[in-house]
């Protein structure tokens, strides 16, 4: 533990010619030990930190003292105030009794027995600061800070994302490719709202079968289905206080986005077999690659859903309509994978650059950071060269360019309302296996692609 971490003990000693106690505590690890003398300016010097542990050596009680005490109290926890006292008469106890403090020893027939407990708080607070740490350094991660990028239509999510994280009541809907970065959004409005100390829920709902997908959603009572051998709360449920992240929502089927918008809407939910409603308490955060408006348009997305998600939206840009933002991305995957493989690569070559900032960037933020894991993963050299940066197919590199936007053309033109397995097998044929590319150019998401593929499999 470092020193700005560590615990404060603060020894006030009350009175001149007492016994000094302060090698009762020397033992103690990882903490600060302070012995002062008492005078009525320590109020001012005794901070209202939880992490200071306050010991009064004490001969005897008077009124002003008694005063004191009072005061001192309403700066911290009575747990954190142990006192040790000469006289043991009644009137002393009792007198610090009525004000509220119950850690008395005798001294000294109880000092060991002071020592032990203040040992024992100690720890308590210890493993308090401990994981206080471990909560903090998790939540610096989804600090808006931490969104990369200077573009105009960036910077402009990313105030209005901090502003509606404050309104922790509200649905929010993201909106853009794949790969833009909507779950680190979602995770970022979360831990930066009042609901960070509760749940985050994540859910894909092209992840899970449609046949389970209620059950999951919305909880199950036991005897509802065969395998319901006990009820189990659905993760609406789990997310009680928190947020839930429902990605892919445009994948979701009518009769679940009916159901969807009833819990939005009366925040209730039934069970599956069950017949009480359950009240629930949790921020939707959804999102989406996919188009909402024409699916609306197209009858496979229910309108009152629509708005219902859509009271505050967010539409993250592609990359590519970033270009001022892919160098620094990159410099901070480098960063990154430096720490997680232990490399020290020092940045991009010129030429590295020129290429990063040429190519379409078909799976954005993801795409960049797989291209630049790889690189710093078998780069022989310090600085990152051209010839380590490994695109996929693309509008620099890929000869089929002239086909492949002709292909997606005519797959718009043709308004094909579902992919079948054959349609997708030929366009990833096309993009030489690219699943993101051939997901985007048949205007479905990428699970959806891998969905299609897996049943004819």
């Amino acid at each position: 533990m470092s020193y700005s971490n560590k615990l404060k003990i603060t020894i006030i000693n009350v009175k001149d010619k007492l016994e000094n106690i302060d090698w009762l505590f020397k033992t103690i690890k990882d903490i600060h030990l302070n012995s002062i003398d008492f005078s009525e300016r320590l109020l001012d010097l005794i901070s209202r930190s939880q992490d200071e542990i306050i010991v009064f050596n004490i001969s005897s009680i008077n009124s002003n003292l008694l005063d004191f005490l009072n005061r001192i109290s309403e700066k911290s926890s009575f747990e954190n105030i142990f006192i040790s006292l000469n006289d043991a008469s009644t009137k002393c106890i009792t007198s610090l009794s009525r004000l509220g403090f119950t850690n008395i020893y005798f001294f000294p027939d109880e000092k060991f027995v002071l020592r032990d407990d203040v040992i024992q708080r100690v720890e308590q607070l210890q493993a308090q600061i401990k994981s206080r740490l471990i909560r903090d350094n998790f939540y610096k991660k989804f600090r808006f800070e931490n969104l990369i990028g200077k573009s105009p239509r960036f910077i402009e999510c990313i105030e209005i994302a901090k502003k509606v994280a404050k309104k922790s009541e509200s649905t929010i809907l993201l909106l853009g490719e794949t790969g833009t970065g909507k779950e680190l959004f979602a995770r970022a409005i979360h831990y930066n709202s009042d609901r960070a100390e509760f749940p985050f829920i994540e859910l894909n709902t092209t992840a899970i079968a449609e046949s389970l997908f209620e059950a999951e959603l919305f909880g199950y009572e036991k005897g509802a289905f065969t395998d319901a051998k006990t009820s189990k709360p659905g993760l609406l449920e789990i997310s009680e206080n928190g947020s839930i992240f429902l990605d892919e929502i445009g994948d979701l089927n009518l009769n679940l986005q009916v159901k969807l918008l009833r819990a939005i809407e009366n925040k209730t939910i039934k069970r599956v077999g069950g017949l009480k409603d359950i009240k629930i308490n949790c921020r939707i955060i959804a999102a989406t690659n996919q188009n909402l408006d024409k699916l609306v348009d197209e009858k496979r997305f229910r309108a009152d859903l629509y708005y219902r998600l859509k009271v505050i939206s967010l539409h993250l840009p592609p990359l590519r309509e970033r270009k001022e933002d892919i160098i620094p991305l990159a410099e901070f995957f480098i960063s990154q994978f430096n720490l997680k493989y232990n490399e020290s690569k020092e940045g991009l070559s010129q030429k590295a650059k020129q290429l990063l900032l040429q190519y379409s960037w078909p799976g954005n933020i993801r795409e960049l950071s797989n291209v630049i894991e790889r690189a710093v993963l078998l780069s022989d050299t310090k600085i990152i060269n051209e010839i380590d940066i490994r695109l996929g197919s693309s509008e620099i590199l890929s000869p089929m360019k002239k086909n492949i936007i002709e292909l997606k053309i005519e797959i718009d033109k043709a308004n094909i309302g579902k992919v079948n397995y054959e349609l997708a097998r030929e366009v990833l044929k096309l993009v030489d296996g690219n699943k993101t590319q051939a997901a985007k150019i048949l205007g479905i998401s990428r699970p959806s692609l891998i969905k299609i593929l897996n049943e004819k499999e």
